[in-house]
Formats: C-alpha cells, structure tokens, sequence
C-alpha cells in the first residue's frame, strides 16, 4: 500500500484532477489507516466526478433494496442511457420494469440483456428470467 501510495500521489501532484489516480488512491489511504486524508480526497473526488460510472446504478440497487422500484427504475435507465450495451444495466431496470407491473418493458430489457451478454451464465439466467417472465404473462 504504501507504494502504491507514492506512485499515485506522484500522479496527483502532475495531473491534481486525475479522477482515477483519487479514486484509487482512496482505499490505499483507508488502508494505510489514513482516513481523514481518504475522506478529503473522497469529497474532492466527488466535487470532480459528481456522477462517476455505475453511480446511477449502485442508486438504483439502493432504492431496490429499500422498496422504491420506480426509483430504481429512473437510476438504471440513466445507467443504460450511459453505457446502453452493458449487459447488467438492462437486466436490472427490467427487474424494476417488473416491480412495478410494467411486462412489456422489463421483457425488452431482459432480451437486451440476454443478447448483449457477455457470458453463458449471465445469458442463460437472462434467458431463464425471460421464459418465466413469458409464462406468467
């Protein structure tokens, strides 16, 4: 860690709005036990970075955990207006789709999510939450 640290603050001192070097650096300092110093750089990260890739959709997860489908619903869908190819962006705002009774969304993202898979697992669980989906309605 404390290598990493070096390097990463060497990076920060060339380029202070490297994005990625703080967000890297954040656990470094947390496991250094410098918390203070990783809850700075965690707030000046957020000041650089306000919406960084998968925050939509750890917002989303959130507020489907918490009984707010519709929510989750408007959090994936700005996540897929980000990256529309990703896989688990899609199987995720159908699960919402679905949560709030909306069938023939949640059917198309699924079969978004199926057809970009990136794995025969993740197109397989798509396919099988598809099929029953298909059952059921």
């Amino acid at each position: 860690p404390q290598e990493a640290e070096r390097v990463l603050s060497h990076v920060l001192e060339r380029e202070p709005r490297n994005t990625q070097a703080m967000s890297n650096l954040i656990p470094v300092l947390n496991d250094l036990g410098r918390v203070e110093a990783a809850q700075r750089l965690a707030a000046r990260l957020e000041e650089l970075d306000p919406d960084p890739p998968f925050s939509h959709f750890k917002r989303g997860m959130t507020a489907l955990r918490a009984g707010d489908p519709k929510t989750a619903k408007d959090e994936f869908a700005r996540e897929v207006a980000r990256a529309p190819d990703y896989h688990e962006f899609h199987f995720w705002l159908g699960i919402a789709y679905l949560n709030i009774g909306e069938t023939e969304p949640a059917r198309r993202h699924l079969t978004l999510a199926m057809t970009n898979s990136t794995t025969r697992r993740d197109h397989d669980l798509y396919a099988a939450k598809l099929a029953r989906i298909n059952e059921l309605h």
